[in-house]
């Protein structure tokens, strides 16, 4: 379940890490391509992220909470 969850991106590791304050543990939510910057949960419920290097124009990567997946660049 997500409900409380905290989702970092770990740009040095191009992933987003999911911190559940109930466990305390930290698990890897989602490996992308490029290193993650921004994050943004829409009303559906589905991960968005922007990533790419500092300086450089940022790509746009989705992330499912149902699909675990590699994300698909959009």
């Amino acid at each position: 379940m997500l409900r409380g969850a905290v989702f970092v991106t770990v740009y040095s590791h191009k992933r987003v890490d999911r911190y559940d304050p109930a466990t305390g543990a930290t698990t890897t939510f989602a490996e992308v391509p490029a290193p993650p910057m921004g994050l943004a949960f829409d009303a559906g419920g589905v991960l968005w992220l922007t990533g790419g290097t500092l300086y450089e124009a940022p790509g746009v990567y989705l992330a499912s909470r149902a699909d675990r997946r590699r994300p698909a660049m959009v």
